[in-house]
């Protein structure tokens, strides 16, 4: 089982032999009860076997915390009815990792912490820019807005190379440390004008909200930013009805979108 374990968890790091999500999980919940069985005395070397293949990148960073979540739920979590003989059980091998491998499961995080800034950029990606995105799509973005979007982005990167404030580096310095560019804007621009096409184009009350007028006279100043405002100015499309004239054109679209997202912000 050790072997089979081991092999498992080899192709799951591997991006060309990676499994679906549902398939990692069940491989993660083998090699739990595999360390019920097993731990210590046929595998004693259990979790520093799995530490040595944290080296290989983020997919095997991933699948060691999914086998350390299925250890947490099968011995330590007390969420979860076991039986007095399980109850027993889980005691001892909470005991001998104690005794054996807490000092290792320790360092392992500031292993996971020290990895590549490509794996730090995509954990980025990949948990925390969708829940500031979170319904961009309906945000007008005023100057103010946007000013305050690049800072969050770039404290985001500062904090993930954990730059001080004290440290005195202009954001250019730290945008080319991270090997990247700001994104942020060109990909919220991105997501609101991929919506914006597909509501124009279906012609239903979403278009009518979007572009209808209202009755009475214009507030005194100057008026707020619209939304196809922001948009057609990002796109180089002119005024707001030639955008929306070009959204009927799906293709046409598609390739103004590509045009603005390769420009930036």
């Amino acid at each position: 089982m050790k072997s089979f374990v081991l092999t498992c968890i080899n192709m799951e790091s591997n991006e060309g032999t990676q499994s679906k999500t549902f398939i990692r999980n069940k491989i993660a919940q083998v090699a739990s009860l595999v360390f019920v069985c097993d731990f210590p005395q046929r595998w004693p070397q259990f979790f520093h076997d799995l530490m040595a293949r944290l080296t290989s990148g983020s997919l095997a960073v991933d699948m060691y915390l999914r086998i350390l979540l299925s250890v947490q739920q099968e011995v330590v979590d007390r969420d979860i009815a076991h039986s007095p003989e399980e109850a027993q059980r889980n005691n001892l091998l909470k005991d001998a990792m104690r005794e054996m491998c807490v000092t290792e499961l320790a360092n392992s995080w500031y292993q996971i912490m020290n990895i590549s800034i490509r794996t730090r950029r995509r954990a980025l990606e990949c948990y925390i820019e969708p829940i500031l995105m979170y319904g961009c799509e309906a945000w007008t973005i005023s100057k103010q807005t946007q000013k305050k979007l690049e800072a969050t982005e770039m404290w985001f990167l500062r904090r993930m190379l954990r730059i001080s404030w004290t440290a005195k580096k202009t954001n250019d310095t730290v945008l080319e440390e991270a090997h990247t560019t700001r994104l942020l804007i060109s990909k919220i621009r991105k997501r609101q004008a991929t919506f914006f096409g597909h509501v124009m184009r279906r012609e239903k009350l979403e278009n009518l909200v979007t572009t209808g007028m209202l009755e009475g006279k214009r507030s005194r100043g100057k008026q707020r930013e619209k939304l196809i405002e922001g948009l057609a100015d990002w796109l180089k499309a002119g005024k707001s009805l030639e955008a929306i004239e070009a959204t009927k054109d799906r293709k046409k679209w598609r390739t103004m979108i590509a045009n603005a997202v390769k420009q930036g912000t």
